[in-house]
């Protein structure tokens, strides 16, 4: 159930992504600024490549969702979303488990992350500056199976969230 009310948010927030961007914009990633620290800014980020083909998010939002941060980045045609449980720590998780799962989607098709199919490595989940590095890779498939698989390799995802 829990993943199913995440689709629903992420299809809902992958819908205003992909069709908010006009090719006139030139959006650029996210950059919080610290204002209370000397420290340098904390520029998020997170590329891809899908079925071979570099990815590069234009566009990062990250929101909490019950105990989940949820995290979409996206160009004017695709978008990568991954859910992340803030209870968890450095380490290895399946990308399609209640711990961590990830979508994508292109154009107006949804696809869901292959059970066992893929990986998501934390390696910094900073909870006191809310900051998560991680590296992914995973299989999507489409939603109404009209469409073929998606491999989702040598992801990497820097972000800060709120």
């Amino acid at each position: 159930m829990k993943n199913i009310k995440f689709l629903l948010a992420a299809m809902v927030i992958g819908s205003f992504l992909i069709s908010g961007c006009n090719k006139d914009e030139e959006p650029t990633p996210t950059t919080p600024t610290d204002t209370t620290t000397n420290q340098q800014p904390y520029t998020s980020s997170m590329t891809a490549k899908i079925d071979g083909v570099a990815f590069t998010a234009t566009v990062i939002t990250k929101m909490i969702q019950n105990s989940d941060v949820v995290i979409s980045g996206s160009n004017t045609v695709k978008a990568i979303t991954m859910k992340i449980d803030t209870t968890l720590s450095t380490g290895t998780y399946s990308a399609s488990s209640n711990d961590v799962y990830c979508y994508f989607s292109v154009s107006s098709s949804m696809y869901t992350g292959v059970s066992g199919s893929g990986t998501c490595v934390i390696t910094k989940f900073d909870k006191t500056n809310k900051i998560i590095e991680a590296t992914f890779s995973f299989d999507a498939q489409d939603l109404m199976g009209s469409n073929p698989d998606v491999s989702i390799t040598d992801g990497v995802l820097k972000v800060k969230y709120q």
